[in-house]
């Protein structure tokens, strides 16, 4: 099995269950990896050989489409990017992480980390 990684995708949104949260852009930090069939590493070096391989940007859609609206939990984010980059005909496994800052003042990331397979 391969994987793709995207680390440290920043996403502006409204989050949050406490009072002091609600109607306020908070910035999240949002890892993904996805698993597939490393045959589809094994592509030639070019322009042509990349159609053949995974699409990157398919999983930066999928972190998009999970972000365009509110949410009060990151638990919600993070099995939203899930079920949607399990959905794409080669993933076969993903593991989320979704974080925010400084959620209390002691604290200097929240976060969720969920991992599944296909």
């Amino acid at each position: 099995m391969a994987h793709i990684q995207l680390e440290g995708v920043e996403v502006d949104i409204e989050v949050g269950i406490d009072p002091h949260e609600h109607g306020r852009i908070q910035r999240l930090v949002i890892d993904v990896e996805v698993g597939f069939d490393d045959k589809k590493t094994r592509i030639p070096d070019s322009p042509e050989g990349l159609k053949e391989g995974f699409n990157y940007a398919t999983i930066r859609e999928c972190i998009s489409g999970a972000t365009q609206t509110k949410n009060y939990l990151l638990e919600t984010i993070a099995n939203r990017i899930a079920d949607s980059v399990l959905a794409i005909p080669d993933a076969l496994s993903c593991s989320v992480k979704v974080s925010k800052r400084r959620c209390w003042p002691d604290v200097a990331l929240t976060s969720i980390k969920i991992s599944r397979q296909s």
